[in-house]
């Protein structure tokens, strides 16, 4: 698996990171186009249902949160399934 694909199910999540620069970006939205945004993006984000947009503007949008959201998902798999053992002092001098 290449760094950049993940997994085809990776279970849901229970938290995801929410950056500043994307409610920002969110708040520029029209008003009817908010409310989907948001939707998608924490569905996307915890339990990894991709989103439809009809709009040019969400779908621009939308390619840009979700590079951020699969880069956590590869944090998030990686930290599942790797990494020295908790209490692990190997690294202490």
């Amino acid at each position: 698996m290449s760094k950049k694909e993940l997994p085809q199910d990776p279970g849901p999540r229970p938290h995801f990171t929410f950056l500043r620069q994307w409610m920002e970006s969110i708040e520029d939205l029209p008003d009817q186009n908010k409310g989907r945004m948001l939707i998608g993006l924490v569905r996307y984000a915890l339990d990894r249902q991709e989103p439809t947009f009809d709009e040019r503007i969400d779908r621009v949008l939308w390619r840009q949160i979700k590079a951020a959201l699969d880069y956590g998902w590869m944090k998030y798999n990686a930290g599942k399934v790797g990494g020295a053992p908790r209490g692990n002092r190997n690294a202490q001098k």
